[in-house]
């Protein structure tokens, strides 16, 4: 047994389609679909990967930008900003006062053209473990509590 994502989208519209495909009988579906498709259209074929947990994700909100708050102050949200941009980087952008600002180039959920693009499993844990070492350097350490 494999697993493997797939996506099809067409390339005068924003439509797609993601698909998982785990057996012979899947892919050769997903073959004869492909068939029938009006041209010109774009594939994407990666590796599958489990995706991130919901657990996980209650862990980074509630036991780690929760103490946090507590401890630095600033809102739950305002911490998620600061980090992703911390680790995907920044953009500049104009507040409606006329300052420039930065946002995420990307979140956890969004990608870079602001599309749903959830991190997977491990690319969450290592923006969490990317996080819990940040405040851990200012003085903030999140002790892990059970698999996440």
């Amino acid at each position: 047994m494999f697993g493997l994502s797939v996506a099809i989208g067409r390339l005068d519209t924003r439509e797609s389609s993601v698909a998982k495909i785990s057996t012979e009988r899947e892919l050769e579906r997903w073959i004869d679909f492909l068939r029938v498709q009006p041209l010109p259209f774009e594939v994407e074929c990666k590796k599958w990967r489990k995706p991130r947990t919901l657990t996980a994700n209650a862990y980074l909100w509630a036991y780690v930008y929760g103490p946090a708050k507590a401890v630095l102050g600033f809102s739950e949200e305002e911490w998620h900003e600061y980090w992703c941009i911390e680790y995907f980087g920044g953009v500049p952008y104009m507040r409606l006062d006329g300052t420039e600002g930065q946002r995420p180039k990307r979140t956890t959920t969004k990608n870079e053209q602001g599309d749903k693009d959830v991190l997977k499993g491990d690319q969450f844990n290592d923006f969490l473990t990317f996080v819990e070492e940040g405040f851990a350097s200012r003085g903030v350490f999140i002790e892990r509590k059970g698999a996440v």
